[in-house]
């Protein structure tokens, strides 16, 4: 009795194939295959699913194969993570099936929190400590996204929302977002130590003070730009250059108590991402941060204006001309919690 020949016919869109490598590559089923072999078909299997990205290719366009059982797929490192793999399109197809994605785009571990795991991967790039592990991709350099550490994505752009009461609302389309307890994230625990969580610039975005005989701040009517926790440093180096920020520039008016809450990191996220205690971040002298000083209170979309000369110092005061505007609206930078 002869057997029966099953066709299986998988097409896909020409745009989609890409040359890897000019010479043949033969790579032999047996326990002698080199793994490094596998580097260049990573690469292509990242490179076509940036093109189906750019491109807006359907899902249904891309051939998927699913081995009845994953510990004996032919292709896979030696430590036995699965090869010709592209981490970062399963992630996608994760998410667009509703699911969490759960593996880290930059080490390929397995998190139940990618905002804590990445966090951690942040501060490190921020304080350029090694990693422990073999990263297969690295923090972007710009104002990374919180949930997964990338620049310059218009998905990954953060806006916030100063509500009346409870804590700050914030949105991101991020495919690595999550949801969580805003408020346990900004305290930080022994589990989770990173408390990177979007927060509202208070010089970009003032909060009004209550009215007279009311408890509940007044909050903003629409999101505006959010920035991220471990963002803040290199927000007010870049967006609010009259401003010193201890420990990167000494001279300019000292900071709302409240945006330096916003910036400070604490010994236990310190400790976690593996900083030395002699790089910790500086305190500020109370010469560099201001509580009560209702004069040198920003003024709302107005504080790239109060440049001061480099021969001031960081006590020196704003303007009487932005003195006398900023007195017209006072400004609450108590922390959201």
């Amino acid at each position: 009795m002869s057997a029966t020949e099953r066709v299986i016919i998988v097409t896909v869109p020409g745009s989609l194939m890409e040359p890897i490598n000019p010479d043949p590559t033969f790579i032999r089923l047996r326990d002698d295959i080199n793994t490094d072999d596998f580097s260049q078909v990573n690469a292509a299997c990242d490179l076509l699913w940036a093109k189906a990205t750019d491109m807006s290719i359907s899902l249904n366009s891309i051939a998927v194969v699913v081995p009845s059982d994953p510990k004996v797929f032919l292709y896979q490192f030696t430590d036995g993570t699965l090869a010709i793999v592209s981490i970062e399109a399963t992630n996608q197809l994760t998410a667009s099936g509703g699911e969490r994605i759960t593996t880290c785009l930059l080490c390929k571990a397995k998190v139940s929190g990618m905002r804590a795991h990445m966090g951690l991967h942040i501060l490190r790039a921020l304080y350029h400590i090694p990693e422990g592990t073999n990263m297969k991709d690295s923090i972007g350099t710009i104002l990374p996204c919180g949930f997964c550490g990338r620049s310059g994505r218009p998905e990954c752009a953060l806006t916030v929302k100063v509500t009346a009461s409870g804590p700050l609302s914030w949105e991101t389309k991020c495919v690595y977002k999550h949801t969580f307890r805003y408020a346990f994230a900004d305290t930080g625990s022994a589990n989770t130590p990173s408390r990177n969580v979007p927060v509202n610039c208070y010089l970009c975005h003032p909060v009004l003070v209550p009215e007279l005989g009311k408890s509940k701040r007044r909050a903003h009517n629409s999101y505006v730009e959010g920035v991220w926790h471990y963002n803040m440093v290199e927000h007010i180096l870049a967006e609010h250059e009259e401003y010193a920020v201890p420990g990167h520039r000494e001279i300019g008016a000292a900071l709302p108590e409240g945006v330096w809450l916003m910036m400070k990191l604490e010994e236990l996220e310190q400790k976690a991402a593996g900083i030395p205690w002699e790089r910790f971040q500086v305190s500020p002298p109370p010469a560099m941060v201001t509580t009560h000083d209702k004069e040198n209170q920003p003024v709302a979309l107005g504080s790239r204006k109060l440049k001061r000369s480099g021969t001031q110092t960081g006590t020196s005061r704003p303007s009487k001309k932005a003195r006398a505007a900023s007195s017209k609206l006072q400004v609450s930078f108590s922390a959201v919690t």
